[in-house]
């Protein structure tokens, strides 16, 4: 059995997938505790303008990144994210008339729910969320999560002491 490298520098990633120009990246910014000022960051915007490729996309759950990404980068696709929680059918709908949303996952098996999608070809979905079907503490865990990634000093520790890989399983093959 050979071993495979996991950590690989951004570098090394987009110089393997050159080769495939048409394979596309889904940069992931979703910390919605991101405001205008961290928006500035050089360091983010440094890292956009360097290895976002217009195939590419950013799927976002900040209001002031969106706007950001509006008025700096306009030829980015914008991705909405499923940390937004847009859960009513006709919001979905609106928003997805010129944009991808990427569905919150409760969904994913609702027939009915997807039947009233009217642009699914804008709808993105999740798979492998870290939590358990429709749990009542997903806000809580993408604040904790969000804090611990804003605020170097806080530590996440989620007590959750339910089996997530089992549940999801579960969930998945029901």
């Amino acid at each position: 059995m050979s071993s495979m490298q996991l950590n690989y520098s951004m570098e090394e990633i987009l110089e393997r997938y050159s080769q495939f120009p048409e394979i596309s990246f889904r940069h992931v910014f979703t910390n919605y505790l991101i405001d205008d000022n961290l928006a500035k960051d050089y360091i983010c915007n440094n890292f956009v303008k360097k290895y976002i490729r217009p195939q590419d996309g950013v799927i976002l759950a900040s209001y002031g990144l969106i706007q950001h990404f509006r008025k700096n980068y306009p030829n980015i696709p914008i991705i909405y994210s499923t940390t937004l929680d847009i859960k009513e059918v006709g919001l979905v709908n609106k928003l997805t008339e010129t944009n991808i949303y990427v569905l919150n996952w409760i969904y994913n098996n609702d027939d009915e729910y997807l039947a009233k999608l009217k642009h699914p070809e804008n709808i993105e979905i999740l798979c492998g969320d870290t939590c358990i079907y429709n749990c009542p503490y997903r806000k809580w865990h993408y604040d904790v999560i969000n804090e611990s990634l804003l605020y170097k000093d806080r530590d996440c520790k989620c007590r959750q002491s339910i089996d997530i890989q089992d549940s999801f399983l579960d969930y998945m093959l029901s």
